[in-house]
């Protein structure tokens, strides 16, 4: 009984903990009785607790006095987060607020898997080096489906050869340090409920991200939902009837890219020149409309269960997903009677912050944080 009781002990302690980090995340700096209102601990629990990271570091309070607010001290730890993508990937240092403190963007033309790894290791060694980082945590983020229970990607069909890698355990080996994985929008989704849904209006929300495949995460009640296979979303595995292709292969970015290029006759690789046939190529302008068209049916059918408070895009400039919302709220509104969900652009480096964030959470919810720190 006693055991039991201790255990119990320890994993509260492990919540409250994590609490603490989460309301300072949304919220900035606070004084312990706001701490303790916005968690609903009780002021004689906190009090420990909060003296406990202010000793190890994790807390900051610059004035030394109880009633001033305090911080996380973004100046003790750091998450490194990788964001791999199919010809480059992103290293970032992050803060315990979700704050990017260096990023660098490195191009990739590796064939193989292991060339792929190699280069993302070497660089993020190098990337820690130059920074002086004192890594506390890392976090990877790819356009894969992702086993959360172990960090293992399943599949990822935009890398090479990316199925069934253990690589939670592989860069804890490399790094000697806790790693957690997550699919990329789902990471984007993780961001924009901590940071930017800070009143918690938006309960139920669908996230979409279209760069080299079309990405989508679902969250229901508050929560990210992945699905028993991990495949949640996935619309972009969809192959539309009458098409060979899948919809993250005809629809995302580089798939119009590729298609504006076969109708102009001229290589079009950036948004800019994209954007400017866009307003004057009658041609172009079908194509994207037949593409959001084929990207809608899924969205549709989705809708009519999620009935989301939001439907939130990322990661490309404004002006093309104020394009791409204009044509699906058209092909949306054809099909369903009413939809209260409103349209967001969010920020394109929410799946670098979002998976640091939930690396984060992991140290912090960890019931043997107080013997590791």
């Amino acid at each position: 009984m006693a055991d039991s009781n201790i255990s119990n002990n320890i994993l509260k302690r492990a919540e409250n903990r994590l609490q603490i980090c989460n309301t300072l995340q949304r919220h900035g700096s606070l004084t312990r009785s706001e701490i303790a209102e916005y968690c609903g601990i009780r002021k004689n629990s906190i009090g420990s607790l909060i003296d406990d990271l202010e000793t190890k570091g994790f807390l900051a309070n610059n004035s030394g006095r109880k009633r001033l607010p305090i911080e996380l001290n973004n100046s003790s730890k750091t998450i490194l987060s990788l964001e791999l993508c199919a010809h480059y990937f992103n290293i970032a240092s992050i803060n315990l607020n979700g704050k990017i403190v260096h990023r660098e963007t490195f191009p990739t033309n590796a064939k193989t898997r292991t060339e792929y790894l190699k280069a993302v290791t070497d660089s993020a060694l190098k990337f820690s080096k130059d920074h002086k980082l004192d890594i506390l945590a890392m976090g990877i983020a790819l356009p894969g489906i992702v086993d959360y229970s172990c960090g293992n990607c399943i599949e990822a069909s935009n890398l090479p050869d990316f199925t069934n890698i253990p690589l939670q355990s592989l860069f804890e080996s490399y790094f000697n340090c806790s790693v957690s994985v997550m699919n990329s929008v789902d990471a984007s989704l993780y961001s924009f409920d901590r940071l930017l849904n800070k009143t918690r209006e938006i309960k139920n929300a669908l996230f979409i991200d279209i760069v080299t495949g079309v990405g989508t995460s679902i969250m229901i009640d508050g929560k990210i939902m992945s699905g028993s296979n991990s495949m949640a979303g996935e619309i972009g595995q969809i192959k539309p009837k009458g098409y060979k292709h899948t919809i993250d292969h005809l629809c995302s970015m580089d798939g119009m890219l590729r298609d504006a290029s076969k109708i102009t006759g001229k290589k079009i690789t950036a948004m800019s020149d994209f954007l400017a046939l866009l307003k004057s190529d009658k041609a172009i302008s079908k194509m994207f409309k037949e593409k959001a068209e084929l990207i809608a049916e899924p969205l549709i059918f989705a809708l009519g269960f999620l009935d989301p408070d939001a439907i939130i895009f990322s990661n490309q400039p404004k002006e093309f997903y104020n394009q791409l919302i204009a044509h699906l709220d058209k092909e949306i509104k054809k099909r369903m009677m009413h939809l209260n969900a409103k349209y967001l652009i969010s920020s394109e480096n929410n799946s670098l912050i979002g998976v640091a964030l939930k690396s984060i959470d992991c140290v912090f919810s960890d019931p043997e944080f107080d013997q590791k720190f």
